[in-house]
């Protein structure tokens, strides 16, 4: 289990955990011209809408990663997207600066300047105001790091265990992330058995 807080919590890593079109995370985080971002996800649900796995937009730039119909779309700083055909329901996505890797496949991309916005997972943060193309996926980490190697931030599947919520902890800051959406909690994955000497 992951311990972390003070006073001290305990948490129970999960499988996955997953999105059901009505839940995000505000992540606080301004995401900066020297990260790179990185995350596991299943696609879960089809349809002929954006759906992000994680985005902000000041209504001009934006940053985001999206599902519509069978199609990926991608931006980083820009304010148009590009787009790979035939997305899979299954993919490891790492964004940054100037270029995407989509499982192995890479591509270039425009860049003009961030938003100066928080990024959302599960949905899309439009210039502080609302959220929109909420998504339908299932996901077991994110991470955001600096073209150094640093890590920004870390998030994990987990259950908090006093009182079972299910969200996503941060190992670099012990912060726990639950739904800050107004739908149901995100549905959990299988609990991860840990040996004892885990942390």
């Amino acid at each position: 289990k992951y311990a972390g807080g003070e006073p001290a919590e305990t948490y129970t890593p999960l499988t996955y955990i997953e999105a059901t079109g009505e839940q995000y995370i505000n992540t606080g985080y301004v995401v900066q011209e020297d990260d790179v971002i990185e995350m596991d996800y299943i696609r879960t649900s089809s349809t002929s809408a954006d759906k992000a796995l994680f985005g902000a937009s000041d209504g001009t730039n934006g940053i985001w990663y999206s599902i519509y119909g069978s199609n990926a779309y991608y931006r980083f700083g820009h304010n148009a997207s590009d787009n790979a055909s035939g997305a899979g329901n299954r993919y490891r996505v790492k964004l940054q600066k100037g270029n995407i890797d989509v499982d192995g496949l890479t591509e270039v991309l425009s860049f003009t300047a961030l938003p100066d916005v928080p990024l959302y997972l599960f949905a899309g943060n439009s210039n502080n105001e609302s959220q929109w193309m909420y998504c339908y996926c299932k996901t077991r980490a994110f991470k955001i790091t600096k073209q150094t190697g640093e890590v920004v931030m870390e998030l994990r599947a987990c259950k908090r265990d006093s009182d079972g919520k299910i969200g996503m902890l941060d190992s670099v800051s012990g912060r726990f992330f639950v739904n800050d959406g107004t739908g149901e909690d995100f549905i959990a994955g299988a609990e991860i058995k840990a040996t004892p000497d885990y942390e």
